[in-house]
């Protein structure tokens, strides 16, 4: 995995951990431990409250996070979904444009087309990496030692 989206984990984690209870508690606690696994361990990211939240220089991996955590979890009404779908399509489009004006080689229409593709089952190429089987057994050997000293006491 890339060092750029382990970092990208640390930002959210980091970000989730200052924001209200109430919001951390509606994102599952499987993509935390996901989250909190896979980040990069000794990268230090602290939030700078002097600044506004937006000029904090986040990574476009973790505004992407965010986008979706905010999509799937946090928005309550289908209204507020639609919404965000409809900035998130925004967006993409005009990245789409300013790819497409550069001089390269992918054409404008196979990109909106992509885009409206993937926008039927958004931020599916989002989803988390599936766990290696050797850290699954890790996963499971620990589960198993913390439960037993549960158990003891």
């Amino acid at each position: 995995m890339k060092n750029e989206l382990k970092k990208a984990y640390a930002e959210v984690l980091e970000i989730l951990n200052h924001m209200e209870p109430k919001y951390k508690e509606k994102v599952p606690e499987k993509l935390l431990k996901q989250m909190e696994t896979k980040k990069l361990e000794g990268y230090e990211f602290k939030l700078d409250f002097s600044i506004p939240f937006k000029e904090n220089n986040f990574s476009s991996k973790t505004l992407s996070l965010l986008a979706m955590i905010n999509l799937n979890y946090w928005c309550e009404t289908e209204e507020d979904k639609k919404a965000q779908r409809e900035i998130h399509e925004a967006n993409d489009k005009k990245k789409a444009e300013t790819h497409a004006e550069s001089n390269t080689t992918i054409k404008k229409e196979e990109i909106v087309k992509t885009i409206e593709e993937t926008n039927t089952e958004p931020f599916l190429w989002l989803e988390l990496p599936e766990d290696t089987w050797f850290e699954k057994l890790i996963y499971k050997i620990k589960y198993f030692f913390k439960r037993r000293k549960w158990r003891q006491k």
